[in-house]
């Protein structure tokens, strides 16, 4: 009956091994680079997966399947029989129908198809309305050989984008980001212990009418030496002839964590220690062990063990405060304190329009994302206003000009016992409050200058005692003007300037780690980063007989940029309430850069 059993199960093992069949390969482009988020499909079914950053793919299909699609967006999807192969190195041809756009390819643009350089095109349309707050998120799957990848999760947190991956080990490998031809200042910003902030989150996603990333030498000489890491070519919105139009998009989303992680409850907290209790005492018992000093006439196992229990009893009477951990009083779920149900918000309000002699596009937007984790969230206010006109028929000139307002609600650094997540170390008995519900600390007076009664720190003491925030004020603008000389030659002048002033604040109060010794601790910085950017151009541009084209460009281009620095810290302030640094009794440090 046993061997019986047996080969039932080795039979049944066997059955369900050859039920599904696993393939893997790797998808490229025709100039053999990696794609990177490619769709690989089971047909006829919901089965699936993507590529990772080398192409390489792996997916179990069930056995009635036996095609398999190949998709990636702007190439041409690709259906391939699986047969008896289980390796497949499948390559997809870039979509025929855009080889006709014009892509912008530095102080110029060019037909897709004359290109010689590598150039990936992303439209605005397809990132209008997506719920993200910066334009690299909006870049991420969109294009080959670009990697884009978020370092934190947070919003409005730092985004790496790599174009063919790394190429320096000391210095940065962020690509150079042009916004209507003006180099503009992107990555990070170190906010002084309230993280870092991205610059490209205070850019309106949806006032992008398109995205050039030029990955090539050929693509991006241009720029010199700031093109090492590849450039990426940023094009907002512009009017066009006719009647006003107006767009108003509005969106609302949530979001939450997903496969949350099982842990104790009271119950099974308590009886886990108190049965380690009972198996350190017969461990100790068996070996002889008197840890405890314990007289020989009481040297018992029953003693030995009252010993460990009483121990982990008084541990565990600490750890419930003024709840009853015998009777699981308190039962609570410290990873349900750490998360919440993130909102996302968005608001956009565009008008364009224009005659041949002045063309307009004015836009505002709103976009407001909290974190899934507690305390933590960013939110943007955004105007543009593009204008294009004609001063005669061999002179034109224009505008660009956006404003924004992008304020960033921070939580401790990742490795900080402050942080949310961290929470999770706590032990289910101990309440989230005391028993007057409105303090995380002591639950009785004198006990040990407030000392918490939970195991480790009580993070959640950060989001009622303390703040950390960055707001950010940014302006981008240029104007140009563009005269025609003769047919085909043209000269351009152009002049822009990036500005963004960072405010960033923190304040520890009295309960916090930091602000307990010092009652209370402060921090403010105040940076501003300047850009400023001018061009002058001779542009020649002819077409030849046989469908050949001529396109000269020749200048010069100066850019400078400044930045200014100042910082200050203090300390004893008289109340929590009171948490600008002007409430300060002791200014402790200052300096400026």
């Amino acid at each position: 009956m046993k061997l019986f059993f047996t080969t039932l199960l080795a039979l049944g093992l066997s059955l369900g091994l050859h039920a599904q069949k696993t393939v893997s390969g790797t998808v490229l482009s025709v100039d053999g680079e990696s794609l990177i988020g490619a769709s690989i499909l089971a047909k006829g079914t919901t089965a699936g997966t993507v590529t990772d950053i080398d192409g390489k793919f792996s997916l179990t299909v069930p056995p009635e399947v036996t095609v398999l699609v190949f998709s990636y967006t702007g190439f041409n999807s690709q259906e391939v029989t699986i047969g008896n192969s289980t390796n497949f190195d499948i390559v997809l041809a870039e979509s025929v129908s855009q080889l006709s756009e014009i892509v912008v390819t530095g102080y110029g643009s060019q037909i897709r198809s004359t290109l010689t350089g590598n150039i990936a095109q992303i439209d605005g349309e397809e990132i209008q309305n997506l719920p993200v707050t910066s334009t690299e998120q909006a870049m991420q799957g969109r294009t080959a050989g670009v990697f884009v990848q978020a370092v934190s999760g947070k919003p409005g947190g730092r985004i790496n984008v790599r174009v063919r991956g790394s190429s320096s080990i000391s210095a940065g490998n962020q690509p150079l980001y042009v916004v209507d031809g003006v180099p503009i200042t992107s990555g990070t910003f170190n906010s002084g212990g309230s993280g870092e902030q991205n610059f490209m989150a205070d850019l309106n996603p949806n006032d992008i009418a398109s995205i050039e990333i030029l990955k090539d030498a050929s693509a991006s000489a241009i720029y010199g030496s700031r093109a090492a890491n590849g450039v990426v070519l940023i094009t907002t919105k512009q009017g066009a002839t006719g009647k006003a139009k107006i767009n108003l998009n509005l969106s609302y989303g949530s979001s939450e964590a997903t496969r949350k992680r099982e842990f104790m409850n009271a119950e099974e907290f308590s009886n886990f220690f108190l049965q380690t209790a009972r198996g350190a005492g017969r461990y100790d018992w068996n070996n002889q062990i008197n840890d405890w000093g314990l007289p020989d006439e009481d040297y018992t196992l029953e003693n030995i063990t009252a010993e460990y229990v009483n121990f982990v009893e008084g541990r565990l009477d600490r750890y419930s405060g003024p709840s009853d951990w015998r009777t699981n009083e308190t039962n609570t779920d410290w990873q349900e304190e750490a998360f919440r149900i993130g909102e996302s918000r968005n608001a956009d309000l565009s008008l364009s329009g224009g005659s041949q002699k002045l063309k307009y596009y004015g836009s505002f937007g709103y976009s407001d994302q909290e974190g899934i984790l507690v305390n933590n969230g960013f939110e943007r206010l955004s105007a543009r206003l593009n204008l294009d006109a004609q001063g005669s028929d061999r002179l034109n000139y224009g505008m660009r000009l956006a404003f924004s307002r992008s304020k960033n609600d921070r939580v401790p650094n990742d490795n900080a016992f402050s942080t949310p997540l961290q929470l999770i170390a706590l032990s289910p008995i101990t309440p989230v409050r005391n028993n007057t519900g409105e303090d995380f600390r002591g639950f009785a007076p004198g006990q040990l200058f407030d000392r918490p009664i939970t195991t480790y720190y009580n993070g959640l003491i950060e989001g009622v005692n303390s703040f950390q925030e960055s707001i950010s004020f940014r302006t981008l603008g240029n104007v140009f003007g563009e005269y025609k000389i003769v047919d085909g030659l043209s000269f351009r002048a152009e002049a822009g300037v990036d500005v963004a002033n960072i405010k960033q604040s923190t304040f520890q109060g009295r309960q916090t780690t930091s602000g307990e010794a010092t009652n209370g601790f402060g921090r403010g910085r105040w940076s501003n980063v300047v850009n400023y950017t001018t061009k002058a151009l001779l542009l020649y541009n002819k077409e030849l007989a046989g469908g050949h084209n001529l396109d000269f460009v020749g200048g010069v281009e100066f850019q400078d940029s400044q930045f200014e620095n100042i910082e200050v810290e203090g300390q004893e302030f008289p109340l929590d309430e009171l948490r600008t640094l002007a409430s300060a009794a002791d200014i402790t440090e200052g300096f400026t850069d």
